[in-house]
């Protein structure tokens, strides 16, 4: 990607500070946020020259997954303790904190009017929540697949 390339070019790429782990592009262009393996979040300038705008510091955790909200006010950061933050990019401010998965996180969404969040986790669920009051509005659970050398109850003949 083009754009990582240039970061890496940048005099204000954190370097030393861990790899990056993930990264997304706001829907808008305007923006990238980084993630790197000390739970630091790097908000940049992504269109015209890089420049970092600021640093968000992720308490207890790894960051697994970002992502940016359509209008590209919040980002959407999951990380290894099961949680999902919500943070203001103007400020840097955490806005809530997501609970609900029994196991690690591994995904994170928008949806298109920016009015509901997805996260999905190992547990084989993907939780939506109302992104304005980080309210839970649905569970949905992944298929069930039988244990290796079990009947299914189906055949291959």
């Amino acid at each position: 990607m083009e754009m990582v390339g240039a970061l890496r070019q940048s005099a204000a790429f954190p370097r030393g500070r861990g790899r990056i782990s993930t990264f997304a592009v706001g829907s808008g262009g305007k923006l990238l946020v980084t993630a790197n393996s000390k739970s630091t979040l790097h908000l940049w300038k992504a269109d015209g020259t890089p420049a970092l705008l600021r640093a968000i510091d992720v308490p207890g955790t790894s960051i697994e997954s970002v992502g940016l909200s359509p209008d590209e006010k919040q980002l959407l950061a999951i990380g290894h303790d099961k949680l999902a933050y919500v943070y203001e990019v103007e400020t840097g401010d955490e806005v809530r904190r997501l609970a609900g998965h029994d196991e690690l996180l591994r995904g994170v969404g928008w949806s298109r009017d920016g009015k509901l969040l997805a996260t999905s986790s190992a547990d084989k669920t993907v939780k939506l929540w109302d992104a304005a009051t980080g309210e839970e509005r649905r569970s949905l659970a992944g298929p069930r697949v039988a244990p290796p050398g079990s009947s299914s109850g189906t055949s291959s003949r």
